[in-house]
This record gives C-alpha cells, sequence and structure tokens, in this order.
C-alpha cells in the first residue's frame, strides 16, 4: 500500500550509511516510488550519495550511474555492497570512477533497477524500466537533501549504458 501513496520519484524511507565511498562523502541507501515495466507503481533500492563540502550556488549537479549487469537476484543489487552483497567486486572497481565524480562535486545516485533487492521479477534489460528508475531516484535524492540541484545528467556502463539511453523517455519535462 505504501507504494501507491506516493509520486514517483518520492522516498519511501532512507539510511545514511556510515564509512562508505570517498572520506567526507555522505551515502544514504533509499527506497524511492517507481514505475515498473508493466506500469505499476513499484519500490525501487539505490544509493545517492553527497559530495564533501559545501554546494556550489543553485545545489550540487547529479550524475545518475547506471550499473552494469551485476545478476537478476536480489543480492545482486549494487546498494547491497554495504552489506557484503554479490555485487560487491564489481562495485569496488567502478568506485574509483564514481569517487572521481564526487570529487568534483557532482552528486552520484545509483538505482538498483527495478527488482534488485525489492520484491518482485528483475525486467533485464527492460530499458523503459531501468531508464524511469534512473530518474526518479534523481528526485528521491532532492527530496532527501533541498541542496540538490535540478541539473543532472545520466551516465552508466553495459547494462546501465542501455539504462542511460532510456532516461531521455522517462522525463516528465
Amino acid at each position: 500500500q505504501e507504494i501507491r501513496d506516493g509520486e514517483h520519484g518520492s522516498l519511501i524511507w532512507s539510511r545514511e550509511e556510515a564509512g562508505t565511498g570517498l572520506e567526507g562523502a555522505r551515502t544514504h541507501l533509499v527506497l524511492y516510488r517507481s514505475v515498473g515495466a508493466k506500469g505499476e507503481p513499484v519500490a525501487v533500492s539505490g544509493t545517492v550519495t553527497l559530495p564533501p563540502g559545501e554546494p556550489p550556488e543553485g545545489g550540487w549537479p547529479v550524475i545518475s550511474w547506471g550499473h552494469g549487469t551485476t545478476g537478476t537476484a536480489d543480492t545482486c543489487a549494487p546498494s547491497l555492497t554495504t552489506l557484503q552483497g554479490q555485487a560487491r567486486f564489481y562495485t569496488s572497481l567502478t568506485q574509483r570512477v564514481l569517487d572521481t565524480y564526487l570529487q568534483r562535486g557532482y552528486v552520484v545516485v545509483a538505482s538498483d533497477y527495478e527488482g534488485l533487492g525489492t520484491p518482485g521479477p528483475h525486467p533485464y534489460l527492460l530499458g523503459e524500466s531501468a531508464g524511469r528508475a534512473m530518474t526518479d531516484i534523481v528526485s528521491a535524492a532532492r527530496e532527501l537533501d533541498d541542496r540538490v540541484s535540478g541539473t543532472w545528467l545520466a551516465a552508466g556502463h553495459s547494462q546501465g549504458g542501455q539504462a542511460a539511453l532510456f532516461t531521455a523517455q522517462s522525463v516528465d519535462g
């Protein structure tokens, strides 16, 4: 019921994680509302990492990072790396890139995509679902911290590259 109680892109809950990523950055595990592959409301998990320091005028710009294929089971959700999830090796490699974005003053948001770390199947390579998840986590980040700018871009690799391409279809204008 709580999934249906808000608009897509709104937060369901967030929790700050200690000791993750770049020194001085703050990472939050989030659960937010999105639209599933069948057009229904779904809960999607992910992370929002705020860079160290103060934001520039207008807020921190955002990079919505789309992860590559990590598997299709819930334990493959990249946000579970802090809990020793299956994607730990993969995220240890990509974290260097994401830390570079943080050092340059970007907020890094990273969706797990529909069905990874949350109930229901993961619609692997259904770009519309993944693109919507990457878009909606930006709105969730702005709700989490009002210093997050509305200026953002999508970037990704492998499965996440495809997801980034589909963000253009999911933006409401």
